[in-house]
């Protein structure tokens, strides 16, 4: 016969008690899963950087810079007249054109190699202005316009030497004032 001592007969209780308690109650259900958390959503996109691009600044004693290389010439058909201004290489620097039929002046230059939205700046010995400029329809330039009879226009006609023309993301130019921006000018008037 085996005896049991007493220690052993409340250890064995203890593991009995100790294994009933690892499995659940039959009428227990286990309990839910908790639900996924709510998906976070991402932080909004930081606003786009514009880069804004300066025009190059005309120094002030611009009119004593030297004169750009190059040469004007006057062409006259139906539709109005034009300068254009071309360097050495017999790239076109910059062109005004008249348009007889809207007696406007239009100021312009290659877009190759500019901003979006350029600006230009032109400084002759008794005036200065600047402007955003507009797009040609075929975006290969840029101008700006002028009324026919804008005083501005006689200003860079008559600035003495040369005048400045300043053009956002280009190196500024220094056109002689020749007869043929004088031309221009007169046929829209």
């Amino acid at each position: 016969m085996l005896t049991r001592s007493p220690f052993s007969a409340a250890l064995a209780g203890l593991a009995c008690m100790a294994l009933s308690a690892c499995i659940p109650a039959s009428s227990e259900q286990a309990p839910a899963p908790s639900p996924a958390p709510a998906p976070v959503s991402a932080p909004p996109p930081p606003p786009p950087t514009i880069s804004v691009v300066p025009i190059l600044p005309l120094p002030d004693d611009w009119a004593e810079q030297p004169r750009t290389a190059g040469d004007w010439t006057y062409v006259r058909n139906e539709g109005g007249s034009g300068a254009r201004f071309i360097d050495d290489s017999g790239a076109t620097l910059l062109v005004i054109g008249c348009y007889t039929d809207t007696r406007r002046v239009l100021i312009g230059r290659p877009a190759q190699g500019l901003p979006e939205a350029p600006r230009m700046d032109i400084r002759t010995e008794t005036a200065q202005r600047a402007a955003n400029l507009t797009r040609g329809q075929d975006g290969a330039s840029v101008t700006w316009a002028f009324e026919g009879s804008d005083r501005f226009l006689d200003a860079i006609a008559f600035s003495r030497g040369h005048f400045a023309v300043g053009v956002t993301g280009a190196a500024p130019i220094y056109p002689p004032a020749y007869p043929e921006i004088t031309r221009v000018i007169e046929d829209c008037r």
